[in-house]
C-alpha cells in the first residue's frame, strides 16, 4: 500500500528517528516549563512523573477532593484527569487528590496561560 510504502521510506532514511528526537525536546521543553511554574506551589502541589513524555501527576493538598478539581478545571475550559479513574478499585489507602495534566497538546505559546487558569481555578494565588 502507499501509505505503508511512504512510512518505510520516512524510516529508512532518517526522518522518523529525526522527528522523534525533535518531538523529545519539545515535550522536555513544555514539561520543564510547567514543572518550573508549580515550584511556587510546592507545599501543596507534589510533582510526580519526571520520565513521562506527555503529562504529570500532581497530588495537591488543598482540601479540595479529586472529582471537584476535575469539575473546576472543566468549568474553566481544561481537562485534567483524576489518578482514581486509571486505579484498580481495591482500597489505594490515603492518599492525597491527584491528576494527570497532560501538555502534549498544548501550543508552547498558550502553555503558561493554561497553567495559570488552572492554579486559580484551584483557588491559588496568581504566579508573581
Amino acid at each position: 500500500r502507499i501509505d505503508q510504502a511512504a512510512l518505510a521510506r520516512f524510516m529508512e532514511e532518517g526522518d522518523f528517528e529525526r522527528h522523534i528526537n525533535r518531538m523529545r525536546k519539545v515535550y522536555r521543553r513544555k514539561q520543564e516549563k510547567v514543572r518550573a511554574m508549580l515550584v511556587p506551589y510546592g507545599s501543596e502541589i507534589h510533582v510526580r512523573g519526571d520520565s513521562a513524555g506527555f503529562y504529570l501527576l500532581l497530588e495537591i493538598e488543598t482540601g479540595l477532593g479529586e472529582a471537584e478539581l476535575c469539575r473546576r478545571a472543566a468549568e474553566a475550559g481544561l481537562r485534567v484527569y483524576g489518578l482514581s479513574a486509571y486505579m484498580p478499585s481495591a482500597d489505594p489507602g490515603p492518599r492525597s487528590p491527584a491528576v494527570l495534566l497532560g501538555f502534549a497538546g498544548v501550543e508552547e505559546e498558550n502553555l503558561e496561560r493554561a497553567v495559570r487558569a488552572l492554579l486559580e481555578c484551584w483557588g491559588f494565588p496568581p504566579i508573581e
